[in-house]
Parts: structure tokens; C-alpha cells; sequence
């Protein structure tokens, strides 16, 4: 679990994110803000850039290009308001060069749109698979210790707790 406190100093939110990794399988990113020092309600806008053309399918999915690209499937669903895909400059290294300088170049990105309301806490739990991965769903519930949190793909489970 990583504190991020920049928006705290600048917005007064809280942000913790946890990501989990299963080698081989999937990324579990978590993140958790809380509005408890916020003075207004605020537009949140969970963020991923990708190099490759993102498009949303079913249920707020998204998927990239490439081979095999990648597919991210948020939970809680019903809190986001619109999934924004666009490009956009992010400096990232487009080719190899010498001094390993980055370039800046135009790059695709989502992304999922939740409001916070003053003084209260929003969550996004997204579930970041390879873009050739045919079952991929996850469920969150939050807990008074965590996120209870089940992830289902390709015909398999994992059940845990992200605290």
C-alpha cells in the first residue's frame, strides 16, 4: 500500500492505493479516497495510459489494442459515471535512443469518472488482465478492515482481503 499525500496538501483528499499482483494471471488495483479534508465535492478521475488504442465495451471494460493488449474491469460499476478515452501527450519512450531520453508523444488513455462529495470516501477496485483473457470479473465489498474482494477468470477464483 502506497500514500500518495499530494492531493491531500492541494485538494484536501486522502489517496492510499494498494496493487496486488498473480504472476502469470492478473493486477489488482485498489485505491481509496477519502473527501474528509475537502471543502467542496469533487470530480475524481481514476487514470491509465496505455501507448496502444483503447476502446469501452460491456460494463465499463475497457480494452487496448496489441497483441495480446490488455483489459481492465472495474468494480462498482453503478458509481462510475462515464469511462473518457482520448489521447494525449505522456512522456513515454516512443523508440530506443542512446541517453535513454524520453520522447513525448501522443498516448491513449481511460479514464473512469466517480464524484466525491465533501467529507465522504469514493473507491476504485480495477482488475488489469492480458487483453486475451476471455472470463475476467472482480466484486468488492467493503469490509470495516478492508475491501473483501473475489476475482474470477478463466474459470478460476481468488478470494482475499485488501486492507
Amino acid at each position: 500500500r502506497v500514500v500518495h499525500d499530494g492531493y491531500l496538501r492541494s485538494k484536501g483528499i486522502g489517496h492510499e492505493r494498494t496493487v496486488l499482483l498473480a504472476k502469470g494471471k492478473f493486477f489488482l488495483i485498489y485505491d481509496l479516497l477519502d473527501g474528509s479534508g475537502s471543502e467542496e465535492n469533487r470530480t475524481l478521475r481514476w487514470t491509465l495510459r496505455c501507448p496502444n488504442k483503447m476502446t469501452e465495451t460491456e460494463g465499463r471494460v475497457v480494452e487496448s489494442s496489441g497483441d495480446p493488449g490488455i483489459r481492465l474491469v472495474p468494480a462498482w460499476t453503478a458509481r462510475i459515471e462515464a469511462a473518457e478515452i482520448d489521447w494525449g501527450p505522456s512522456m513515454v519512450p516512443l523508440a530506443y535512443q542512446e541517453d535513454m531520453s524520453p520522447q513525448q508523444g501522443q498516448t491513449c488513455h481511460v479514464r473512469f469518472v466517480q464524484q466525491l462529495e465533501r467529507g465522504e470516501k469514493a473507491r476504485f477496485l480495477v482488475l488489469m488482465v492480458a487483453g486475451d483473457c476471455g472470463e475476467a470479473e472482480v466484486e468488492g465489498k467493503v469490509m470495516e478492515r478492508g475491501v473483501e474482494v473475489q476475482v474470477r477468470i478463466q474459470g478460476e477464483t481468488w478470494n482475499g482481503m485488501l486492507e
